[in-house]
C-alpha cells in the first residue's frame, strides 16, 4: 500500500492530476504508514522466531488486560496521569484525547479473552480470562463509544452464525442455510425496523459528528474520488474546508484507500479483508474479533492506528495457531 500510494503522489506531481497537494502533508502521512509499517513488522519478526507463540499472546494479551486493568481503577480517582487523559469528559480514554483511539481495541479484546478461555488449560488461566472480558466488556461502555457497543454485538452475531455454518455437516446446507439465514435476517430486519437501521447508520458513520460536518467529508471525498478513481491522490489529506483553509482525511477507512491509492489501493484494501475474513474463520471467537473490528473499518480510518494493525497480527497468529493445533489433534487420533 505505501508502495501504491508513493507511487500515485508522484504521478500527481508530475501530470499535475490535483494541484493542490502540500508536501508537508504528504509526508507525515507517508511517515506514520512507516512507523506504523516499522511497528507490526517488528511484530511479525519476533512471533515468526517464537515457538510457543500460543503462550507469547498469551501473556501479551495479559499485559493488555493488566496495563488497561491499571489505568481504569487509577480513572476512578483522577482524569488524568503525567499529564496524559484517562478520561475525556467522564469517558474512559487511557492516554488519548480520543476515545476513537482505544475504543476498538476494548471492542475486541473481549473475543479474544473467550478464544483464551476456552484454550487454555489451567484453571487460574481461565479464570484470568473470564475477569479481563468482563473488564473489557465494561471499558467498551465506559469509553462511550456507539461503534464499540455495535461492534461487539456484530461480533456476537458473528459467532452464531459461524456456530450454524459449523455445526451443520453437508458442506451444501451450511452454505445454504448461512446466506438464507442471512437473507431472511436482514429482510425481517429492515422491513419491521427500517427508521431504526436508517438511524443507527447514520450514528454509525456521524458519531460524535458536529453539525453533520463527517458527512460533508464524505461527500466531498467522493466528489474527490469521482475526479481521479483509478489513479487516486497518493498520501495525505485531500478534502479542502474552505471555512478554515485547511486539509482534512475522510475519516473512513475505505474511502481514505481509494482516495490514496486509487483502485489499486481499493482492491488491495478487499483482498486483505478477505484473507482476514477466511483466515479468522477457523475459530467462532476470533471471527468474532474481527466482525467486531471490521465496524471501526467501515465507519472510521484504522490506516494510522498502531494498535488496531497490533490486533489484526494478534488475530491472524492465533488463527495460525489453532488451525496448527488441529492438524496435531487430528495427527494424534490417526
Amino acid at each position: 500500500y505505501i508502495l501504491i500510494i508513493s507511487i500515485t503522489f508522484f504521478i500527481n506531481v508530475f501530470i499535475a492530476v490535483d494541484t493542490n497537494l502540500i508536501f508537508s502533508n504528504w509526508i507525515f502521512c507517508l511517515a506514520s504508514y512507516i512507523f506504523v509499517f516499522m511497528m507490526v513488522y517488528l511484530l511479525e519478526f519476533r512471533l515468526r522466531n517464537i515457538n510457543r507463540v500460543g503462550d507469547f499472546l498469551w501473556y501479551f494479551y495479559c499485559s493488555w488486560f493488566a496495563i488497561f486493568s491499571i489505568l481504569f481503577f487509577v480513572s476512578l480517582g483522577v482524569d488524568s496521569v503525567f499529564g496524559l487523559p484517562l478520561r475525556t469528559y467522564m469517558l474512559f480514554t487511557p492516554l488519548v484525547e480520543n476515545l476513537h483511539h482505544t475504543a476498538p481495541l476494548f471492542a475486541t479484546l473481549p473475543f479474544i479473552g473467550f478464544y483464551f478461555f476456552r484454550e487454555r488449560g489451567r484453571l487460574i488461566q481461565k479464570i484470568i480470562a473470564l475477569l479481563s472480558i468482563a473488564m473489557f466488556i465494561l471499558m467498551a461502555f465506559e469509553s462511550g463509544s456507539f461503534k464499540a457497543v455495535v461492534g461487539m454485538a456484530f461480533g456476537v452475531i458473528a459467532i452464531i452464525f459461524h456456530a450454524i455454518f459449523i455445526l451443520t455437516s453437508s458442506l451444501k446446507i451450511r452454505k445454504i442455510s448461512f446466506f438464507v439465514s442471512i437473507l431472511l435476517f436482514s429482510v425481517v430486519v429492515t422491513v419491521f425496523y427500517f427508521d431504526e437501521i436508517y438511524g443507527f447508520l447514520l450514528n454509525l458513520f456521524n458519531e460524535n459528528d458536529l453539525h453533520g460536518g463527517r458527512a460533508y467529508i464524505y461527500m466531498e471525498a467522493l466528489d474527490k474520488i469521482y475526479n481521479s478513481p483509478i489513479l487516486g491522490y497518493g498520501p495525505g489529506a485531500h478534502i479542502y474546508d474552505s471555512s478554515l483553509d485547511v486539509f482534512r482525511d475522510a475519516h473512513q477507512t475505505v474511502l481514505t484507500v481509494w482516495l490514496q491509492g486509487g483502485l489499486a489501493a481499493l482492491l488491495l484494501l478487499l483482498m486483505f479483508m478477505f484473507f482476514l475474513i477466511k483466515r479468522s474463520m477457523i475459530n467462532a471467537y476470533l471471527f468474532g474479533a474481527v466482525c467486531s473490528l471490521s465496524i471501526y473499518i467501515l465507519g472510521g480510518d484504522i490506516l494510522r492506528r498502531a494498535p488496531i494493525w497490533i490486533m489484526i497480527i494478534t488475530i491472524v497468529w492465533l488463527a495460525d495457531s489453532y488451525r496448527l493445533s488441529l492438524k496435531k489433534v487430528k495427527q494424534y487420533d490417526c
